[in-house]
């Protein structure tokens, strides 16, 4: 489970079209239509938490 802007999202669940399809320690990946995003996990430094791959 991810929390994202205090929604709580499951695995294969989705979100604004994005699908939850992996969450770890320290970021959490969604997928949609083949574009993947990483949010990686707020650490207070307000620096970018946003990454495409």
């Amino acid at each position: 489970m991810a929390n994202v802007d205090g929604k709580i999202i499951k695995l294969g669940e989705t979100l604004n079209g994005y699908r939850l399809v992996k969450v770890d320690e320290r970021s959490a990946v969604f997928v949609k239509n083949k574009q993947r995003k990483k949010l990686m996990i707020d650490d207070g430094t307000n620096k970018q938490n946003e990454t495409n791959y």
